[in-house]
């Protein structure tokens, strides 16, 4: 399975003496966000939320470490 593509980075802000500052994203949609496919059973969206609720803690964990994160893994 792919990751859903969370992504947490430093980004440049100009002045190096200012704190460092933060991105988190995810993959660009056009429309709503849909974590499973439609028409899934009750079991497999139990899995797949709590895949999006995994990766997506992992992606806090990384921001609370100050480390970049990204589709799965550290950077």
């Amino acid at each position: 399975m792919r990751p859903f593509g969370f992504e947490v980075q430093q980004v440049p802000d100009g002045d190096p003496s200012d704190p460092p500052v933060w991105a988190v994203d995810l993959p660009h949609q056009c429309d709503s966000w849909s974590i499973t496919e439609w028409g899934v059973s009750h079991a497999a969206a139990v899995a797949e939320l709590e895949r999006f609720v995994a990766e997506a803690t992992d992606a806090l964990t990384a921001l609370r470490e100050h480390r970049e994160y990204r589709q799965g893994g550290a950077v």
